[in-house]
C-alpha cells in the first residue's frame, strides 16, 4: 500500500481551474520530483497535500495519507498531522522564520507541541537535531537569530524544524533555488541521506531538471496545472516523450550566442585595492570594537564593451563588492574610478553612468506606482530630464527594446509576472544609456525558460547598446554563456582571474575546482549528446 496517493485533484480558486486531474503515488523511502516552470501549480499541489489552500480553494478529488483521506479531515484534525506526519521545508527560509525567536527555540518548539517534552529536554533534542542538519552548537550557537546565519544556514534550521518529528513525508518546496553551488550541493546531500536513514518519503519541487537528475526516484512533470509527463528519473531523461518536457530540458542547458563587441585597452572602470569591513557588535559597552573585513584589497577592471563575470559563494563579498562599485558602500581602503572619475566621492553626472538590476525585481520597485514611472526613475535625479511626449517615447522604446509593449507603462507590477518584472528592471537600468551594468544575480530565482529568455535579451542588448557589465551570479554555466573573463571570490579577495572558458575548463585554484564540482549538471542524451553546456 502507498504511503501517499493523489487521485484525480481538482482545485479551483473561484472560476479558475489551478490543478487539473492530478493523479500520483508515493511509496515510503522513495524521492518523487515535480518540476515545471513558474505558475504550473508545483507548489500548489504541495499545498494541497497539507490542506493549506486559500479560502476560497474548492477541491475535488482524493489525497490519501496513510490510507486516510486528509480532505475529509477537520482543521484540528489537520494540525496534528502537520509537522509530525507531513512536514514542509518552504523556499524562503527568511520568511519561513520567525525573526524575534532564537533557531533554538524553533526546533524546540514543534518538540513541545507535539510531544508534550519538557523545554530543557527538547532543546537537548534540537541540538541533536541541528547537529545532524550540518549546524553543531559550536560552529552556530543555538542563541543565535535567523537574521545573524547566512541563506544555507537558515535553510538547514527549517530542515531540522521539518524533520525534528521524524515525518512520514517531507515536501521541499524549491529548497536550494537561490543558494549558490556548494550549498545547494549541500542540501541536496543532507535531504538525500536524511530519507535514507528514516525512510521517509519525499516529494521535491523544482524548476531545475538538473537539480533533480541524480536525485530523484521518479520525475512528474507539470504544466498549466496538469501532470503532463511521469516516469522513472533514468527513463524520463532517457525517451522524453512530451514537447513540454523537451523543452524545459533544453531550456536547463541553454547557451547563449555571445555578440561580439569591439573593446578598447581603457580602462573604464577600476578597482585599486579596495577593502570593505563591517563594525561587529559590542557584547558589553567597554569592548574594544571589532571589525570582519568583507572585502580584502580586491583589484580588477573592465574595458570598455567588455563583460566581466564574478562568481563565489554566498558571503564571499561578491555583493558587497557591488555595492561599493555603485558608491552605496564607503570603502576604507583603495579607489573605484569609472572613466576616471572616483565614484565614492562622485556626483551624479559619474553615478548615472552605473545602473543596477537586483536579484528581487519586485522587491526593488515601488507597487504603488506605474511601469511608466518605475522606468523613468533614473531621470528624476538629473537636470534637463525630458519631459511630456519626449518622455513617453523614451519609455515605450526602451519597453520595446526589453520585448515588452508601449502599453506596459500604464500597468502596475504585479500585474507582471516573474520574468516581465525582470525585463522592466533591465528597461530602467539602461533607460539612461549607462556606460556599466552590474547584474547582481538576476536570474538566479527565475525558472529555466524565463532564464533562457532574459539572458538572451541581454545577449541582444550587448550588441544594441554596446554594454559593458559585471555580472555577479552562483551559477557558473550562465557565467559562462554572457561573460568574457570572469573573476573567482572567496573570502572577501580575488583568488583567481582570467577568461571566462580558461577558468571553468581549466581551473587553477582548488576552490574553484569544488565549485565547478558541486554545480548541478544535466545528464547525457541517450543518443551520447551532452544537453548542457559545462559548467
Amino acid at each position: 500500500m502507498s504511503l501517499l496517493c493523489v487521485d484525480r485533484l481538482n482545485i479551483k480558486l473561484g472560476s479558475v481551474s489551478v490543478l487539473k486531474d492530478v493523479s500520483f503515488s508515493l511509496q515510503q523511502g522513495e524521492i518523487l520530483a515535480i518540476t515545471g516552470e513558474s505558475g504550473s501549480g508545483k507548489s500548489m499541489a504541495a499545498l494541497a497535500l497539507m490542506q493549506l489552500l486559500p479560502d476560497i480553494a474548492k477541491t475535488d478529488g482524493h489525497i490519501l495519507f496513510q490510507k486516510e483521506d486528509v480532505t475529509t479531515k477537520t482543521e484540528k484534525e489537520l494540525c496534528k498531522i502537520r509537522g509530525s506526519d507531513i512536514s514542509m521545508v518552504f523556499q524562503e527560509p527568511m520568511t519561513a522564520l520567525n525573526p524575534v525567536k532564537t533557531i533554538g527555540s524553533q526546533v524546540s518548539e514543534t518538540l513541545i507541541l507535539h510531544r508534550n517534552e519538557t523545554p530543557r529536554a527538547a532543546r537537548d533534542k534540537a541540538q541533536n537535531i541541528l547537529q545532524k542538519v550540518g549546524l553543531p552548537h559550536s560552529v552556530v550557537p543555538m542563541e543565535r537569530f535567523p537574521h545573524e546565519l547566512s541563506g544555507g544556514q537558515r535553510q538547514r534550521v527549517v530542515i531540522a524544524i521539518a524533520i525534528a518529528l521524524t515525518p512520514s513525508l517531507l515536501i521541499a518546496d524549491e529548497p536550494t533555488t537561490a543558494l549558490d553551488v556548494t550549498t545547494q550541493a549541500q542540501i541536496l546531500a543532507l535531504l538525500k541521506s536524511l530519507v535514507k536513514e528514516t525512510n521517509m518519503a519525499m516529494i521535491l519541487i523544482t524548476h531545475d531538471l538538473a537539480v533533480v537528475a541524480n536525485m530523484a526516484d521518479n520525475i512528474a512533470v507539470m504544466q498549466h496545472g496538469q501532470i503532463v509527463e511521469m516516469a522513472p528519473a533514468k527513463m524520463l531523461f532517457s525517451r522524453m516523450q512530451h514537447p513540454y518536457t523537451k523543452s524545459l530540458f533544453a531550456a536547463s542547458g541553454h547557451t547563449v550566442n555571445l555578440p561580439n563587441i569591439a573593446t578598447n585597452a581603457d580602462n573604464l572602470l577600476k578597482v585599486t585595492h579596495v577593502s570593505r569591513q563591517y563594525r561587529l557588535p559590542r557584547k558589553h559597552p567597554f569592548e574594544v570594537a571589532r571589525f570582519a573585513k568583507v572585502v580584502s584589497d580586491v583589484s580588477f577592471s573592465i574595458n570598455h564593451g567588455e563583460r566581466l563575470g564574478l562568481v563565489g559563494e554566498s558571503g564571499c563579498g561578491k555583493s558587497t563588492l557591488a555595492r561599493t562599485v555603485l558608491g552605496l558602500d564607503p570603502i576604507e581602503r583603495g579607489t573605484i574610478t569609472l572613466s576616471g572619475h572616483d565614484v565614492q566621492n562622485a556626483n551624479t553626472d559619474v553615478r548615472r553612468n552605473i545602473q543596477v538590476v537586483f536579484q528581487d525585481p519586485y522587491g526593488s520597485f515601488n507597487p504603488r506606482h506605474k511601469v511608466s514611472r518605475l522606468v523613468f526613475e533614473p531621470y528624476h535625479l538629473l537636470p534637463n530630464a525630458p519631459s511630456g511626449r519626449e518622455a513617453n517615447d523614451k519609455i515605450s522604446r526602451v519597453l520595446e527594446d526589453v520585448g515588452l509593449s508601449s502599453a506596459d507603462k500604464d500597468k502596475y507590477i504585479h500585474e507582471f509576472s516573474g520574468g516581465q518584472r525582470q525585463r522592466i528592471a533591465i528597461a530602467r537600468a539602461l533607460i539612461i544609456r549607462p556606460k556599466l551594468v552590474i547584474f547582481d544575480e538576476a536570474v538566479s530565482a527565475l525558472d529555466v525558460t524565463v532564464r533562457a529568455h532574459i539572458l538572451d535579451l541581454i545577449a541582444e542588448l550587448t550588441a544594441e547598446y554596446g554594454l559593458s557589465y559585471l555580472f555577479i551570479s552562483h551559477d557558473l554555466a550562465v557565467v559562462r554563456s554572457v561573460t568574457d573573463r570572469c573573476l573567482v571570490m572567496k573570502d572577501g579577495t580575488i583568488i583567481e582571474t582570467g577568461l571566462t572558458k580558461d577558468i571553468l575548463d581549466n581551473p587553477t585554484h582548488d576552490y574553484t575546482k569544488k565549485l565547478i564540482n558541486a554545480a548541478p549538471k544535466l545528464p547525457i542524451l541517450h543518443n551520447g549528446v551532452n544537453a548542457h553546456a559545462p559548467s
